[in-house]
């Protein structure tokens, strides 16, 4: 009885076996003229990245202050972290993905974002105070 089993069970693996097997490829080309009939818009761009240059403007201060600085896309992506001084003026420029639009400055507590218009991005520390603390 148990060779009868083992029997069926070796015939339904025998049957399944073919479905192991590579498909057969086909051999007409994907193109019948090859690439040359592919044709993009004159105004698409190859590549997948950007070169955006980041300008940081230092502060002019009677003493020396220096925090981490972080440089973030707006998905939280970290691009660049260094010790910077709030004095020395700062320009940078990196590849980032075309898709990044915003550029996340952190100094400290200080929290800046700004969009990339042409390629570039200007921060700066100035704050913009309110009367919010006013009574």
């Amino acid at each position: 009885m148990n060779n009868f089993w083992n029997g069926i069970v070796g015939l339904l693996l025998l049957a399944m076996l073919p479905s192991c097997l590579p498909e057969a490829i086909e051999d007409k080309p994907i193109l019948e003229d090859g690439v040359s009939t592919l044709v993009a818009s004159p105004t698409f761009e190859w590549a997948t990245t950007k070169s955006v240059e980041i300008k940081l403007n230092g502060l002019t201060l009677p003493v020396d202050i220096s925090r981490r600085l972080t440089l973030k896309t707006a998905d939280g992506d970290i691009f660049y972290a260094n010790s910077h001084n709030i004095k020395d003026d700062l320009t940078l420029r990196f590849s980032l993905p075309n898709h990044v639009s915003q550029i996340k400055m952190v100094y400290g507590t200080l929290e800046k974002t700004q969009d990339i218009k042409n390629q570039k991005v200007v921060f700066d520390y100035v704050v913009e105070i309110d009367n919010s603390d006013i009574k």
